[in-house]
């Protein structure tokens, strides 16, 4: 870390002699002051590594004094006399907690300073682009923010919790939480809540994708407002997938350009432009897609569902632990899920064993890199369409087939496979029995004067 000039005081070495003070005074204080203050959050390198010497007593169950103390930092070469001695001559505080408040303050101070000039040499010396000092300052920041001085809920809060939990899910039949939509999965208790991680995984064609706009469209019918990471596909194909859903147009008629009801996609994409966001840019990595992310959360408290479509198209920096950077992006997926109070949702591909597989039907093992996507996961939806894997090469799936979407695991209910039709014209996932609808065309096309249509928000 670069140290700060001189004339810019972001240190205070007698607070932070009275906190080290305080803790070989009163050796137990240590538990208390270790919960919210790390070793890196002193300014003096003594100090630093005074800290720790009393942190590996505590764990080794040796008593944290003098002796001890100057045994340990003279193994490691990080023993100081003149350092020692003013610490132990320094004044011991009881009431510590104001103290160590300031010592964090100058840390975070200190950490923000070198942001600073860490940001300069990107730009100018290593001529990084300003997305990449972007995502650097944003990742940065948020380890900064992340230090918090927050205690453990006591035990009132909790059971108090839990009394509003009750209370919500008599008020709403047992559905506390966002709803898919699909009446068949919220039979199976796949409801989702911030920091729920769901995972949609499906082989190419068979309807991840479709099935992640179903809910889509479903949530913003019900008055979610949605972040959609667009990594594979074209927003363009989105939308129209959006609106064929809503509107009960045929993704057949969007495409020509002749809808059969030009009020009904008007009023569809009213409603995504007010609930969807989309970020769709190719080739990003872990760090870019998170710092982007949480720019977007923090612009819009009220966006309560998080889209990514796929995770396997993310940058990864080394392709041989490909596995383990996936579990950083599922485990940071839920941590940003409930560091911001939103749902993630994220879409991947299974590999190639369901294929051979009778019958075809997919399960966790067929998770690419499943090790790490299985044990973040809270909710894992598999698709499975036996017309699709039943037809012919050249042959046509039926307009409506039976869909199965396999709950393999849940969290916070049963497992097992929620029934349902896939409506190949909309490309839609529903259990609604009469979803089919019939129209009379009347010639109406989005080409008319009157029924000119804006686009919903795309941001690169």
């Amino acid at each position: 870390m670069h140290n700060p000039p001189t004339d810019i005081q972001l240190y205070n070495l007698n607070i932070e002699r009275s906190i080290l003070s305080a803790v070989l005074f009163e050796p137990e204080s240590l538990e208390e002051i270790s919960f919210k203050l790390k070793s890196e959050d002193f300014f003096l390198p003594f100090h630093r590594h005074l800290f720790d010497a009393m942190l590996k007593l505590e764990g080794e169950r040796k008593p944290i004094d003098e002796t001890f103390l100057q045994s340990i930092l003279s193994k490691s070469k990080n023993y100081d006399e003149l350092a020692f001695l003013d610490v132990l001559s320094a004044n011991p505080v009881s009431n510590y907690n104001s103290y160590i408040d300031e010592i964090i303050e100058y840390s975070k101070s200190r950490k923000i300073f070198s942001l600073g000039i860490n940001l300069k040499k990107m730009i100018i010396e290593d001529d990084k682009s300003s997305d990449e000092a972007i995502a650097t300052a944003s990742s940065t920041l948020d380890a900064i923010d992340a230090h918090t001085t927050e205690g453990e809920q006591s035990i009132e809060e909790t059971c108090n919790n839990f009394m509003d939990y009750l209370e919500k899910a008599k008020e709403h039949n047992g559905i506390v939480g966002i709803s898919t939509g699909i009446s068949s999965l919220d039979k199976l208790d796949v409801i989702l809540n911030p920091g729920d991680l769901c995972i949609i995984g499906a082989r190419p064609s068979v309807g991840k994708t479709a099935l992640a706009t179903s809910m889509i469209a479903n949530m913003i019918l019900d008055g979610e407002k949605i972040l959609f990471s667009s990594l594979d596909m074209d927003s363009n194909i989105l939308i129209m997938r959006l609106v064929a859903t809503i509107s009960g147009e045929t993704i057949w008629s969007l495409k020509k350009g002749r809808p059969n009801d030009t009020k009904a996609v008007t009023h569809a994409l009213e409603l995504i432009k007010k609930s969807l966001i989309i970020h769709n840019k190719k080739n990003v990595s872990w760090n870019e897609l998170r710092s982007k992310a949480k720019r977007v959360f923090r612009k819009n408290p009220d966006v309560t569902v998080w889209f990514v479509d796929h995770i396997g198209k993310i940058k990864y920096k080394e392709p041989m632990f490909r596995r383990f950077e996936i579990g950083e992006v599922t485990s940071g997926m839920k941590a940003i899920g409930e560091e911001m109070g939103v749902v993630p949702i994220a879409l991947t591909q299974l590999n190639r064993d369901s294929v051979s597989r009778v019958g075809n039907k997919p399960n966790l093992g067929d998770l690419k890199e499943s090790g790490a996507i299985e044990e973040d996961a809270t909710h894992v939806i598999l698709p499975h369409r036996e017309a699709y894997h039943q037809k012919g090469q050249n042959e046509r799936e039926p307009d409506v087939t039976d869909a199965e979407l396999i709950v393999a695991k849940n969290q916070t209910g049963p497992t097992g496979v929620a029934k349902c039709k896939f409506y190949a014209k909309y490309t839609k996932f529903t259990d609604e029995s009469h979803f089919e609808i019939e129209y009379e065309d009347d010639g109406s096309s989005l080409n008319d004067a009157d029924n000119t249509i804006d686009m919903p928000r795309v941001l690169g």
